[in-house]
């Protein structure tokens, strides 16, 4: 988007003024430059609010797909059987065709993945049930060999860093709600439907606090409770 006025939306409200004062502008078009750019600061704040949230919320949501895509190229380095060769082609192929889509989403949707698409807490849900069995199947194929490692495809694991970072947020965003909550119903509306809620926050925070290191985590609470539906 393109701005007028560019260099006076650096300035203060008070540095405005004298600068507009100080070029003899009738006090009109003073008053209408001072709106025009109030309004473009208050265009951009939000639109830095919006590119801040979408750089957060789709790094994390990217980041166990780009890990899970290292450790797979990483994997076949290594020499193995004919068998782990294509199960890992196979894989390292959805993993690229996976990828490609979801940073094709964002740019055309312009919303985070929870407002996209909230069910979906993980980069594979991204990928069709068809196409996740024969990936499985292939690496089920890999003949077995003593102390291998095994590579489990579509791991529901994420970065613990990021697991820290997520979970500690929405812990606190959900207190609030239930604080919210709460005092609503005691407060304002006693109703059965308050209660209910209140219930499964309480709950929503025990399933928190149960989280593995390595496990998703919705964006608020109520993602523990949707229903999937791919």
């Amino acid at each position: 988007m393109g701005y007028r006025y560019v260099k006076y939306m650096k300035l203060s409200a008070n540095a405005l003024h004298h600068a507009l004062m100080e070029r003899g502008l009738p006090p009109d078009a003073v008053q209408e430059i001072k709106r025009v750019v109030d309004e473009q600061k208050a265009t951009k704040r939000k639109q830095d609010a919006h590119k801040r949230q979408m750089d957060l919320q789709w790094g994390e949501f990217l980041a166990p797909l780009i890990h899970e895509h290292k450790t797979v190229r990483s994997i076949m380095r290594y020499k193995g059987s004919p068998e782990r060769a294509e199960a890992l082609e196979a894989y390292d192929a959805v993993l690229d065709k996976v990828k490609d889509k979801l940073y094709l989403l964002r740019k055309e949707k312009n919303k985070t993945p929870a407002q996209i698409y909230p069910e979906r807490t993980h980069w594979s849900d991204y990928v069709p049930q068809r196409i996740r069995d024969e990936v499985c199947d292939a690496f089920a194929a890999i003949p077995y060999k003593a102390k291998a490692k095994t590579k489990i495809p579509f791991a529901r694991t994420i970065p613990v860093v990021i697991n820290t970072k997520q979970r500690a947020r929405l812990e606190r965003r959900t207190r609030k709600e239930l604080a919210i909550a709460e005092r609503n119903y005691a407060h304002i509306e006693a109703s059965d439907k308050t209660a209910k809620t209140i219930a499964n926050i309480k709950q929503a925070l025990r399933i928190i606090k149960d989280l593995k290191p390595t496990d998703p985590v919705p964006v608020t609470w109520h993602g523990f409770f949707e229903q999937e539906d791919l």
